[in-house]
């Protein structure tokens, strides 16, 4: 086959740009990084990777969620340590009380007292974190109690997603804690028959409180130990779900990102074959051209 002058020019074209081309794939994975910078450059690779984004995102709204069910946790735990507090000061008020040896003035002194009490219960079950109340259940945007200690809120019990097909219940609802729902003790009515109690000068009401107040400070002790074993799963979660998230972008790393030090090396090479390409191409075009005028 004859090689024409017009074949010849054409395959110096096609190397040119294909240097070219070259050229430019090879200074974008020196600027960027990245060895894969559009689609065609490895689609296979590209869809792997789309696939390890998508698990990073999930691993990074898992992890979002054990932080705020860590935090729900934590201030409902701090607020029924509290509420524990409250039981045993009143509890000591009633064994102290209920000693035949006290008279009516020192009850209605302690009455006093219990009232405070009552009062504190009533804003610790309010407690908030942020603008949601802990112990309404769903309604977390309801103040789940009044000043009487009349619950408000249901007994939702609220879930979220810490991993695949891993939930964890991040609430205790008011009414099983503090209002006797499931069976237990509603600790309003405790404090307040023993406020009554006390400024009727009842001594014998007073001692027959004794156990429920022992009963009430066992299902606080029992939601703190539920949180407890709540929050050790959490941090037990949270750290595989970091140690996963580590290992996919390093999965990540080894298909996207390039290797600086020889991708600078073949952009070296790759501009002193363009350049030589480049002077190649000019000496047979000179030397076609004077043929040509001769």
């Amino acid at each position: 086959m004859r090689v024409t002058d017009r074949l010849l020019l054409d395959g110096l074209t096609r190397n040119l740009q294909r240097n070219s081309s070259e050229l430019f794939r090879l200074q974008n994975i020196v600027s960027t990084g990245k060895k894969i910078n559009k689609p065609s450059d490895d689609p296979v690779s590209l869809s792997k990777i789309l696939e390890y984004d998508e698990l990073i995102s999930r691993s990074d709204q898992y992890t979002e969620n054990i932080d705020h069910a860590i935090g729900f946790l934590g201030v409902s735990d701090s607020t029924l340590s509290g509420v524990g507090d409250i039981l045993i000061r009143a509890k000591e008020l009633a064994v102290a009380q209920g000693n035949d040896t006290m008279n009516a003035d020192d009850r209605q002194s302690a009455s006093i007292e219990v009232q405070n009490l009552f009062e504190e219960l009533v804003q610790l079950a309010n407690t908030k974190l942020g603008d949601r109340y802990i112990f309404a259940g769903y309604k977390t945007q309801t103040e789940p109690f009044s000043t009487a200690g009349a619950y408000s809120g249901d007994s939702g019990k609220i879930m979220v997603a810490v991993g695949p097909d891993a939930t964890i219940q991040t609430n205790l609802p008011g009414d099983s804690l503090f209002k006797g729902a499931g069976g237990g003790i509603d600790i309003f009515t405790l404090l307040n028959d023993l406020k009554t109690n006390l400024e009727n000068n009842d001594g014998a009401s007073i001692r027959s409180s004794l156990d429920s107040f022992d009963a009430a400070s066992d299902i606080i002790l029992n939601g703190r130990g539920d949180i407890g074993a709540r929050l050790n799963r959490l941090d037990s979660t949270m750290s595989n779900t970091e140690d996963l998230k580590l290992e996919i972008m390093k999965l990540k790393s080894g298909l996207e990102d390039a290797d600086i030090i020889k991708a600078v090396s073949d952009l070296a090479m790759q501009q002193n074959i363009l350049e030589a390409s480049k002077a190649s191409s000019a000496r047979i075009v000179e030397t076609s051209l004077l043929d040509f005028l001769r």
